[in-house]
């Protein structure tokens, strides 16, 4: 009695820790989505192309682009439209009370959704999805890299639910079905269609195309003959053949290589390594964990594989080698780029829900009865009593939770504004204005404030440059470098480029280098930012 008193108890507290964790995702989102000032041009180019109604041929922000003869391709329009269609109709408050509702079911609700048909995983599945919240929270903006957060996570479902079927299926010679049967197939067949949405939203939808090839080459090897070479083949390249269906065809491939391995990357901060000293830091420690428990999960269902592989009449713990590859590449990559750590958080969490499944049906023949009413087991059974995760259950119970939680925000608690004003960004309205007043001829700015002269100027007050650094390419972004930090030559850049007017922080060296220039004039100064005209222009 006791003991069923408290599984109840234990049940019903995961139960609300994962509402009051979507409650709590939600208002996050809600009251930070705005702090990267990228929004700002992203909803600006989805506003062109709204009122346009076609994608333009070049950037129409900034007086610069053009003579830099480079293509100009937009790898996420898709999103940048419905970014602004939600504004539009439902403002900035609508935006982000959608994106928290997406974000909420994309790391808690498909993980349960998934675990539904899997064995003895419940429990651990709600606290994998919890890891999974933490260790996303610190980068979840209104971005595109939402939507690849949701066409990954659905890939990993779709892909695994499918390891799933053909496990069951070979591991049970008396079940009817073969691997080649429809309904086994069922998953693979969303892939197509999430890959020709995903090419038109994000840059990331060759996370896909590497799940999907990863998946084929290691089922080639290891099932190639139950489930048919040419499924295994083709699959990647039907997907990769996807990717050309967008309005650049294949130069957005021909881009991709620019926007990857720029040098300019080693300069954002959110593309840099993790290092020992950050892995000390709070933010981290949700990912280390999850990190930690997939490597310990995947290095017991190891000691089960090889144990289970001697024995002609037990199947192995299927997939291990893919689950290890994945694992450890993820680890890699997250740890290589902090950017890359919501992705890999995906797939650990994926995978260790997976491997645990496995792991628990390759062994229950040999389970000892005391085994099988185990307390976790129990607690498993109880999760399960109370609530079924399909799509409508999991959007009631955590979707709205977290849909609350942005509303309370953006009503009650900080009315949105783009972008949000934060620690490390400082929004400089008055001298947006005071620019908007005076028109300067050619503007020098800051690559952030570019940002927001965008959103807030409707693309009637040109830019130098903003924060879509590969849009530029390597040689621009360097030489903007040289002017914003006066490094050797900045002045002869300047020069070269006809500059009548600077706008940047107030404190910065630029700022406090023209103040003693005598062909610069101070024309504006704030807390914020500082206006320089050069004189006779």
């Amino acid at each position: 009695m006791r003991r069923r008193i408290l599984i109840s108890a234990v049940s019903l507290a995961v139960t609300l820790a994962l509402i009051v964790v979507s409650f709590l995702f939600g208002a996050l989102i809600a009251g930070t989505g705005f702090h990267d000032p990228d929004s700002c041009w992203l909803i600006a180019l989805g506003r062109y192309i709204f009122e346009h109604t076609s994608l333009p041929q070049s950037d129409p922000f900034s007086y610069t682009f053009a003579s830099l003869h480079r293509p100009f391709i937009m790898y996420q329009w898709g999103t940048e439209l419905i970014y602004y269609t939600l504004v539009k109709y439902l403002g900035l408050s609508g935006l982000l009370m959608v994106c928290a509702v997406l974000a909420t079911m994309t790391f808690i609700g498909l993980p349960l959704i998934f675990s539904r048909h899997l064995s003895n995983v419940r429990f651990a599945a709600s606290i994998i999805a919890i890891l999974l919240v933490l260790s996303v929270c610190f980068h979840v903006l209104v971005r595109p890299e939402l939507f690849s957060y949701v066409l990954l996570s659905l890939f990993m479902y779709w892909l695994l639910e499918w390891r799933r079927k053909i496990f069951e299926i070979t591991a049970s010679p008396e079940k009817s079905a073969s691997t080649s049967n429809l309904k086994v197939r069922r998953p693979l067949f969303f892939l197509q269609p999430a890959m020709l949405a995903w090419v038109n939203l994000h840059s990331g939808f060759t996370l896909g195309i590497m799940a999907a090839t990863a998946t084929g080459i290691s089922y080639l090897f290891y099932r190639g003959k139950q489930i048919g070479t040419m499924l295994l083949i083709a699959g990647p390249i039907v997907l990769t053949a996807f990717t050309l269906l967008n309005p650049f065809g294949f130069h957005l491939w021909k881009y991709l290589p620019s926007l990857y391995f720029s040098p300019i990357n080693a300069y954002i901060s959110e593309l840099k390594p993790v290092g020992l000293r950050e892995l000390q830091e709070p933010t981290y420690y949700p990912f280390l964990i999850l990190s930690i428990y997939a490597v310990t999960l995947l290095s017991r269902n190891w000691r089960r594989h090889l144990r289970l592989s001697q024995q002609s009449t037990t199947p192995p713990v299927d997939g291990i080698w893919l689950s290890t590859v994945n694992i450890l590449f993820s680890i890699y990559a997250g740890l290589s780029a902090r950017r890359m750590i919501a992705f890999t958080a995906i797939v650990l969490a994926f995978e260790s829900i997976f491997m645990l499944h496995v792991f628990h049906a390759a062994l229950r023949p040999h389970m000892e009865e005391n085994e099988e009413g185990s307390f976790v087991s129990g607690l498993n059974k109880k999760l399960e009593a109370l609530f079924v995760p399909g799509v409508v259950s999991t959007f009631v119970w955590f979707g709205l939770a977290a849909l609350f939680g942005a509303y309370i925000v953006t009503s009650r608690i900080a009315p949105p504004s783009l972008p949000q004003a934060s620690s490390v960004l400082q929004v400089p309205t008055a001298a947006i204005q005071y620019l908007k007043e005076h028109n300067p001829t050619r503007l020098f700015n800051d690559a952030q404030y570019g940002d927001i002269i965008i959103w807030q100027t409707g693309g009637t007050l040109p830019v130098f440059i903003d924060t879509r650094y590969d849009m530029y390419g390597n040689t621009f972004v360097r030489q903007y470098q040289i002017m914003r930090f006066c490094e050797f030559g900045y002045e002869k850049l300047l020069n070269s480029y006809g500059i009548t007017d600077i706008l940047v922080p107030a404190k910065s060296n630029l700022a406090k280098n023209l103040h003693a220039k005598a062909e610069w004039k101070n024309v504006f100064s704030d807390e914020t930012a500082a206006i320089f005209h050069r004189i006779g222009n």
